[in-house]
């Protein structure tokens, strides 16, 4: 880890995303994700809210259905 304490979901993320990035994250039917993959759509999905002037303290809901993106969210 590279943290000596993760105190937050997102820190340890981070930590779990470098260690296991090239391992499945997500298997969802068809498709496998791995770590890599995923923290790549949860940046990109990030870097969209930041562009719509999304900031830190906002309240989103973000409604979805099973699938890749979701969990990513």
């Amino acid at each position: 880890m590279n943290t000596k304490y993760a105190y937050n979901l997102g820190l340890l993320w981070f930590d779990v995303q470098d260690i296991y990035s090239d391992r499945v994250a997500i298997h969802s039917g068809v498709q496998k994700q791995t770590y890599k993959q995923v923290n790549a759509i949860a940046t990109n999905l990030a870097k969209k809210l930041i562009d719509l002037g999304v900031a830190s303290g906002d309240v989103i809901l973000i409604a979805h259905e099973k699938d890749t993106i979701s969990y990513c969210a």
